[in-house]
């Protein structure tokens, strides 16, 4: 098994395509985020509707199975509309580790969350599913921007092979840091 290789750049020779975007306020991220989340919605509501309505699925298992199409679909948006800037690796190896993370905790938040308020409001409240299911996403909403703002896409911006150093390397003079690029295709 090969160990990654990574060498420290000094701060006066970082090249000019290794500068990190400038950030995004979080206002604005919060924006793409609830653009990218509306089609979500959409996506959530009409898998809940066709899986109760016209397979008879139970309604606690129709949102498990809704919710998790709508994280998948919201995933692709955010990896290409919301943080885009990030500039983040597409190698599928990165790719994939983006997407587990998401889903372990952005996925369990929004699974959890939305199987005990379905259950609160549709089946303690009687209330109907699908105003219960949009009830549930709107209360969900701003766990899942913090979750996935923080943890999923955390600000590692990943440029031609490059992160930014750890802030114990900053202290000491150094800006970035080079991972063989063999290692990440």
């Amino acid at each position: 098994m090969r160990e990654k290789t990574i060498s420290m750049k000094r701060k006066n020779t970082t090249r000019r395509h290794n500068i990190p975007p400038a950030p995004v306020p979080v206002w604005l991220r919060w924006m793409r985020f609830n653009i990218a989340g509306a089609l979500g919605v959409l996506v959530q509501m009409s898998v809940l509707a066709v899986a109760t309505r016209l397979f008879g699925v139970d309604y606690l298992w129709a949102t498990v199975i809704a919710v998790e199409c709508a994280l998948l679909h919201n995933f692709m948006w955010h990896e290409l509309y919301t943080w885009q800037e990030h500039r983040l690796s597409r190698t599928s190896s990165a790719v994939m580790s983006r997407l587990l993370r998401y889903n372990l905790s952005v996925g369990s938040f929004s699974i959890l969350g939305n199987l005990l308020l379905m259950r609160w409001l549709t089946g303690g409240w009687q209330m109907p599913v699908l105003l219960a299911n949009l009830i549930a996403i709107t209360l969900l909403s701003a766990g899942n921007f913090l979750i996935t703002h923080y943890h999923v896409f955390d600000g590692k911006v990943i440029i031609d092979g490059t992160v930014p150093a750890p802030r114990w390397a900053t202290a000491i003079g150094c800006t970035d840091v080079d991972i063989d690029p063999v290692l990440t295709k």
